[in-house]
């Protein structure tokens, strides 16, 4: 049972990507991934909504909405960390979102890190109309594209048993 996942939906002119950290362990995690797939569902694929930063801001207010988050007497506090792409199809560019999740891209042997939000999705202590930033990457051939939850780098080994971390990703 996790509260990690990934997402992907082709429409006509592009490729919706996006890698999702769901808060809470156990049951709650997996209870929030099974209902962000379904928001995620319908954002994109019914409602055709396909701009990284509004996906996420209607995943917030939908898991606000769901849980009644934005009322003081809310009982349940988690949410969800993810990065949302939009490939286009047929352009060379991309664009992405990010919610306490980078974006790392590699182009010619040299590796960028791409921050996103500072802010979670769906946490009730952000007000309702919160706005994530939307970045632009021109892609060329040969370039790569990393994404992950921190279920990578919070994984322990090694001989002295320390967490992987980010500074390892980087190198």
């Amino acid at each position: 049972v996790t509260g990690d996942f990934y997402w992907v939906s082709k429409l006509k002119d592009a490729i919706i990507l996006a890698v999702v950290d769901c808060t809470g362990h156990g049951v709650p995690g997996a209870f929030m991934t099974v209902m962000a797939n379904s928001i995620l569902n319908s954002v994109v694929n019914e409602r055709k909504i396909t701009s990284p930063s509004e996906i996420l801001k209607e995943l917030h207010l939908a898991i606000l909405n769901t849980w009644h988050q934005n009322e003081k007497s809310a009982l349940y506090s988690n949410g969800l960390d993810a990065i949302i792409c939009n490939i286009s199809l047929d352009k060379t560019k991309m664009t992405y979102s990010g919610a306490k999740r980078p974006l790392y891209h590699s182009r010619a042997g040299v590796l960028e890190s791409h921050r996103g939000n500072c802010f979670s999705v769906g946490v009730p202590y952000y007000q309702a109309e919160i706005n994530y930033d939307e970045h632009e990457i021109e892609l060329q051939k040969d370039d790569s594209l990393y994404l992950f939850t921190d279920g990578i780098i919070d994984q322990f080994g090694g001989p002295e048993n320390f967490k992987f971390g980010p500074k390892r990703i980087r190198t």
